[in-house]
């Protein structure tokens, strides 16, 4: 499986499923109510793959080497998908809604470069640190 083009693009799709966040306007609640809902799916079931496909491998190697190089990712997931319960739960009309949304993107843009370093894939392709 090559992995860095899978992460790249992963990286699109979030950064065009953020940017029409952005753009959407406080009336479109319906809009904003279904990106969110793909985002949490979306999440959820890379939350999974990546516990099925990277981690259940990585139980197979010796406990040392395993602790040492690979974090658990699960508590950084379970917060982007607070974050994303935050944004779903907040009226857009709320001064905290885009502030909420910041966060968010920071957090994936994060998670992200993470899992590219990891792999030795190139960052930077549409999801930018502080762009919310």
């Amino acid at each position: 499986m090559n992995i860095p083009p899978i992460l790249e693009g992963h990286r699109r799709e979030l950064a065009q499923r953020i940017e029409r966040l952005r753009q959407t306007t406080r009336r479109e609640r319906a809009e904003r109510r279904a990106l969110l809902a793909g985002l949490r799916e979306e999440l959820e079931s890379h939350a999974l793959a990546e516990r099925r496909a990277v981690y259940c491998e990585l139980n197979k190697l010796p406990r040392q080497l395993r602790e040492t190089r690979v974090p658990d990712p699960g508590p950084v997931h379970r917060f982007l998908l607070m974050l994303v319960g935050e944004l779903e739960t907040t009226d857009a009309r709320d001064a905290t809604w885009r502030s909420k949304l910041a966060v968010l993107v920071e957090w994936l843009e994060l998670r992200l470069d993470d899992a590219e370093r990891r792999v030795g894939s190139p960052s930077g392709l549409g999801v930018h640190r502080g762009a919310a």
